[in-house]
Order: structure tokens, then C-alpha cells, then sequence
């Protein structure tokens, strides 16, 4: 693989950096000898290396990530990689085939304004919202932005169990307090039928919130 500046070269045991025909190892710093069997620069300027036993490497913005098959991979030793026009790298190894996409992941937390780190129960509702039960209460992700905690509770008895949207668009919640619906203002009125205890899971059926 060239460089705008050097060349990248693997060989048996070792992979080379180097111009004008002078090379060096390549500090790749997985930690064990490496033994290079297949290079790819993706079109974002990431490095993948495959190797005959330590799976596969990936170095990008000097930060290293090793995929072997106790991450998932079907095997260890690579043979071939190829990215195909979506982005998606393909790796060959002795054991199967595997696809890696760039997929982006956003964390929600207390820092972020998450009433608890603690997330019992998820929901996306009809209108475009997730709706999230915690050990403190009861928030909406909205809009890109979480909104303000509608149902505060104390753990561990006021932890929300479980949250299903029915076929009206009504949000039942359960906690230790009970079981509650939310009405279309977001304001809680409670079932009392149901005596105070955890409802562990909701489903509606033949038109019947159960």
C-alpha cells in the first residue's frame, strides 16, 4: 500500500514502512508478533491488516482495534479484504465471510441529562419519540434532545418496569407504585385495578391494552 510519502509492505512476519528503498517495521503495537497476510486504506484513510492469527487489525487516527473470533470474527487467520461501494469492508477468513459498517452510536447518560444511567424500559412510540423508563423516572428523546423527566419516581419502588404504547397512542407505564397511563398532555393517571407491584411486560391484543 503507498503513501503520499512512503510505501507499506507486508512480508512474513513483519509489516515495513519505508521510501526511497529504505524500510523499518511499522509500529503497529497489537502486542505479539505479527504476521501480515492482506492490507486495505479504506477511502476514509483507515488501515485494515489482516494477519494469520491475530484476526484482524484496524488502525485509524493513530488509534488500533484488533477483531479476532473471540470479538465475533469467524476466524483468525484473514485472507482477503475488499470494500465495496457503500463502504463496507469485507473480510475472508479460513472460517467465513464477515462485513464491517461504520455505524454511528449515540449515549445517553446523566451527563447528557438522562434522569438515571439506570434504563429499565425503552419504547418508540408512532409520533417519531423513544421513551425510556429508569430506576428515577420516566423521559422522552425527542426532537434530538431529551425532554424533562414526566414521571419522577424514588428507586427502588417507583422504577418503571416496563412502557407500551397502545393502538390510541396512549403510553401505559408500570412501576413498584403500580400501573399508569399517560394522556395526551403527558399527565399520569393511574389504574387503580391493578394493585402496586412490577408489571414486567405489556402487550395489547384483539384491540385490548393487557
Amino acid at each position: 500500500i503507498s503513501t503520499p510519502s512512503s510505501l507499506l509492505a507486508a512480508v512474513n512476519r513483519a509489516l515495513l514502512t519505508g521510501a526511497d528503498g529504505q524500510f523499518t517495521p511499522f509500529p503497529v503495537g497489537a502486542g505479539r508478533e505479527l504476521k501480515p497476510t492482506v492490507m486495505l486504506r479504506d477511502r476514509i484513510g483507515g488501515l485494515w491488516i489482516g494477519t494469520q492469527d491475530l484476526g484482524l487489525l484496524h488502525i485509524r487516527q493513530g488509534r488500533l482495534r484488533r477483531f479476532g473470533r473471540s470479538h465475533g470474527l469467524s476466524g483468525d487467520f484473514v485472507v482477503s479484504l475488499v470494500e465495496d461501494r457503500e463502504g463496507n469492508i469485507w473480510a475472508g477468513t479460513l472460517n467465513g465471510l464477515d462485513r464491517f459498517r461504520d455505524v454511528a452510536v449515540t449515549r445517553l447518560s446523566v451527563e447528557h441529562g438522562l434522569a438515571s444511567d439506570t434504563v429499565l424500559a425503552v419504547q418508540a412510540r408512532k409520533n417519531g419519540s423513544v421513551w425510556m423508563g429508569t430506576v428515577a423516572g420516566l423521559q422522552e428523546w425527542r426532537d434530538g434532545r431529551l425532554q424533562k423527566n414526566v414521571f419522577p419516581t424514588t428507586p427502588p419502588t417507583g422504577s418503571v418496569g416496563s412502557i407500551l404504547e397502545d393502538a390510541r397512542e396512549r403510553l401505559w407505564v408500570s412501576s413498584g407504585l403500580g400501573l399508569f397511563y399517560l394522556t395526551s398532555g403527558d399527565s399520569i393517571q393511574a389504574v387503580p385495578e391493578v394493585p402496586p407491584g412490577y408489571v414486567h411486560a405489556m402487550a395489547e391484543q384483539a384491540g385490548r391494552t393487557v
